[in-house]
């Protein structure tokens, strides 16, 4: 078995447990939790938005460095990358932490937090935020078995960690109080098992090429690390206030309860894409090893066939689930939550343009071409938060104001990555653009069909509603057969053996 299907195995089983720990984790908290209190995690994680900003940019950009100087051999300029980005994650740590416990009672003043769950939300504010500094020292050690492709590897460390979260939650809740806190308490726990488990794997895989050892530590040496950092922590920052910012606006205007229906509703689009990520993750590496080995027309390749077998799963999951909106609130959650089916479905209509425009961006990254994809960012995330504002002065509702989130995400998460790949790779542009198009009319014809069936059945139990999935995903992926060209099917081969598999029938 080659090294990407049996990370495409792994990745399966990675999104089986997080499709089973998500399905039941929201319900679970909800439940414990009420909507209301439910409500809060959204807000009071908000600061989490903030920091993932530095912590994923530091990662990114010390993958990008490290993987060209290891596959160009320099195994000593790799080691300074590796063990550097190290001893930077916990530089970070030993900054931010006593700073963050100054401005908690300003910062739980800030966010409009009631008073009776204060003290609640500033230790779930402190446990996932370190938890979150243990986890990019995790992702910091990772680089190395990612940059060797062995995503089955990551993968492994990603079932553990979706399990022990909802494990640990069910422990908490159960034999403790039931209390907020909870979340971040297991978030936290379960992050230092990841990063126990990360160096286990480092010294059984690269240890004797890479070395983490004191002498490496060399932050001069990470001046473009930071450069690129620096950029991409302002892109970041944009991509924050656009995807993330809607908690705080909902609570200050619409309540806590509506932050909460909103917040378990925004899950299911999580889920969406985590399932799309089963194949779309499996060219990211691949793109990287192509970039750092000067392969510049299996890179463009990779990318534009990959983008567009990822825009096409993720139109079928999403168009599937629009249709389906108000049955799988009414099944997942309940009949309360099910009449706010239209905002779910303005949350899902963005995702397969911007996981299309994602993959297509990975290569803005691989260039280093970050600064003004990170200056147009901003603009566009200053006039998402005016028009937002005047939207909801004018009193003209949550519709629109999501709508205007919508399409802020569909400038900044698609167009703008695309504008930028276009200086990298101007020849294959055209491409680029057509196959967005073709995405987005198989997405119509999906959601129209799912509308359809979801009118003439309308599930109130899970088995109906089980069935009228499978009856969409077939016959959604029915009609994409004409979607999908000969250079398409060779890299979706790449992941899923098709060939081999219809080469066996046609025997038979």
């Amino acid at each position: 078995m080659t090294q990407i299907r049996k990370n495409f195995l792994t990745n399966i089983f990675c999104l089986a447990a997080n499709v089973i720990v998500g399905l039941m984790y929201t319900p679970f908290l909800v439940n414990k939790l009420g909507v209301a209190t439910y409500g809060v995690l959204p807000i009071a994680l908000v600061l989490n938005q903030y920091i993932l900003i530095i912590t994923d940019a530091l990662q990114g950009s010390v993958t990008r460095f490290y993987s060209i100087e290891y596959r160009q051999k320099n195994y000593k300029q790799a080691s300074v990358y590796f063990t550097s980005a190290i001893a930077v994650s916990a530089i970070l740590a030993l900054i931010f932490m006593p700073v963050l416990e100054i401005s908690i009672p300003m910062l739980l003043q800030w966010l409009n937090i009631p008073k009776d769950l204060a003290n609640s939300v500033g230790l779930l504010i402190t446990y996932t935020v370190a938890s979150l500094f243990v986890a990019v020292c995790s992702n910091c050690v990772n680089v190395t078995i990612y940059s060797d492709n062995r995503l089955d590897l990551i993968n492994y460390l990603k079932i553990f960690r979706n399990l022990s979260k909802l494990l640990l939650n069910v422990f908490l809740f159960t034999f403790f109080v039931i209390d907020v806190s909870n979340v971040g308490l297991a978030s936290l726990l379960t992050e230092i098992g990841i990063l126990i488990a990360s160096f286990a794997m480092y010294y059984s895989t690269r240890h004797k090429e890479v070395l983490f050892e004191m002498k490496y530590i060399n932050i001069s040496a990470m001046k473009p690390v930071f450069k690129m950092l620096s950029w991409i922590s302002v892109a970041s920052f944009s991509s924050v206030f656009i995807y993330k910012i809607d908690a705080l606006f909902i609570n200050n205007f619409f309540g806590l309860y509506y932050t909460g229906v909103l917040g378990s509703i925004s899950e299911f689009g999580s889920y969406c894409i985590s399932i799309t990520g089963v194949i779309g993750l499996l060219y990211r590496p691949l793109m990287l090893i192509a970039y750092s080995e000067k392969r510049h027309d299996e890179l463009v390749r990779i990318t534009i066939n990959g983008a567009y077998i990822v825009g096409i799963i993720s139109s079928l999951l999403c168009g599937v689930v629009m249709g389906l909106s108000s049955s799988i609130l009414r099944v997942w959650l309940n009949d309360e939550i099910s009449q706010y089916s239209i905002w779910m479905i303005i949350k899902m209509m963005i995702i397969p343009i911007t996981t299309y425009g994602s993959t297509i961006g990975i290569v803005n990254n691989l260039w280093n071409n970050v600064k003004s994809f990170a200056v147009w960012s901003i603009v566009i995330a200053l006039a998402y938060v005016l028009v937002s504002l005047i939207v909801l002065n004018l009193g003209l509702g949550m519709i629109a104001f999501l709508t205007v989130g919508a399409l802020a995400a569909l400038l900044q998460g698609a167009i703008l990555h695309i504008s930028i790949y276009k200086k990298a790779y101007p020849k294959s542009i055209k491409t680029v653009y057509v196959q967005m198009i073709k995405c987005c009319v198989y997405f119509i014809l999906v959601c129209m069909l799912s509308l359809f069936v979801n009118y003439m059945i309308d599930a109130k139990s899970l088995p109906l509603l089980i069935v009228e999935i499978t009856i969409l995903v077939v016959l959604g992926t029915i009609i994409s057969l004409p979607f999908l060209n000969r250079q398409n099917l060779d890299m979706l081969d790449v992941v899923l053996p098709i060939r081999s598999v219809v080469s066996k029938l046609y025997k038979k």
